[in-house]
């Protein structure tokens, strides 16, 4: 499994949530396939899916903020219900595979950060 550290600007119409972060293997799945049945209502849509996460800052920081979505071309002009437009530029570290796979690639991520950075 391939993991870097990239500069990137991210534009992303998705779904927030926040859970326990010993959750987000689960839940992180459950909301993508919530998300994935209302893809159609998205407008300029590159029809990537991601998922971004809140970093674990230490032991005692038990959940997090997580937004499941699809990368967006432009500026969203309109937002579907009970979604949000966010747009970020900064490091991030990245790797790729399943939704389903999210808590494996979260723990590896994790893991890897730590000895790199």
């Amino acid at each position: 499994m391939e993991c870097k550290m990239v500069k990137k600007e991210f534009k992303v119409v998705g779904i927030k949530n926040r859970g326990a972060f010993a959750n987000f293997g689960s839940e992180v799945p459950v909301l993508a396939q919530q998300f994935m049945s209302r893809t159609n209502e998205i407008q300029n849509s590159s029809d990537t899916e991601i998922a971004l996460f809140e970093p674990k800052r230490g032991e005692n920081h038990l959940e997090g903020n997580y937004y499941v979505g699809l990368n967006v071309v432009d500026k969203a002009k309109e937002v579907p219900s009970g979604m949000e437009y966010i747009e970020a530029t900064q490091y991030y570290v990245t790797t790729r595979g399943k939704i389903t796979d999210v808590e494996d690639l979260h723990m590896h991520l994790l893991k890897w950060a730590d000895e790199k950075v």
